[in-house]
């Protein structure tokens, strides 16, 4: 397996670590108020996805995964882009107005 703590500068492991950290304690609070709630999934999301792929112990991270794809909130994604990708999802043209 791929290990960051062979090939990474210690500074760089160090910032990545506080990240990190950061980002766990702070998601509770993100997640509780509604602008920040997109950019602690996608902070978290990203960290799981990264851990998934350069860590040994990956399946912690693949249930972290199926958490997160759980409280993925629609509404995030604009009205316009749902009604496209539906459309081509299911090859139908969009209404013209």
């Amino acid at each position: 397996t791929l290990l960051l703590r062979e090939w990474a500068p210690p500074m760089l492991l160090t910032a990545l670590s506080y990240f990190v950290l950061w980002s766990e304690i702070l998601f509770a609070p993100m997640a509780l108020w509604k602008p920040t709630r997109i950019a602690a999934w996608i902070t978290l999301t990203g960290m799981h996805l990264s851990l998934l792929v350069i860590c040994n112990f990956a399946h912690v991270s693949a249930g972290m995964l199926l958490v997160h794809l759980f409280l993925f909130d629609v509404s995030w994604i604009p009205q316009q882009t749902r009604a496209s990708l539906y459309a081509r999802l299911h090859n139908r043209r969009l209404p013209t107005r």
